[in-house]
């Protein structure tokens, strides 16, 4: 991000996130696979699932009631909030028919 002018188009919960480095586990792990993954993670010292601080909230677009829609029609697609493997986690359905 330094070396770009990039806004960050996110979900209401993302901002905190990106703001401490660290993914939420409000919804546990989704399989028992998942569970194993991130045992052997945590037994590699990677457990607590975190990367590096963002806290640019001057180039945040955040995705709010007033936002959505105008965020859509400037990207030619429709805003989707796919909560999963996160809360926050965000879709965009381009016009010809692509999820991104």
């Amino acid at each position: 991000m330094d070396n770009s002018d990039a806004k960050v188009i996110l979900h209401p919960l993302a901002v905190d996130r990106l703001r401490k480095g660290q993914n939420s586990f409000d919804s546990g792990c989704t399989s028992y696979m998942a569970l194993t993954f991130c045992r052997i993670l945590k037994l590699l010292g990677k457990g607590e699932h975190g990367f590096l601080i963002v806290d640019r909230h001057e180039r945040y677009i955040i995705l709010e009631e007033n936002t959505k829609p105008i965020v859509a029609e400037q990207l030619y697609g429709t805003v989707l909030y796919l909560p999963g493997h996160t809360k926050d986690s965000i879709g965009l359905i381009l016009k010809v028919g692509s999820l991104f």
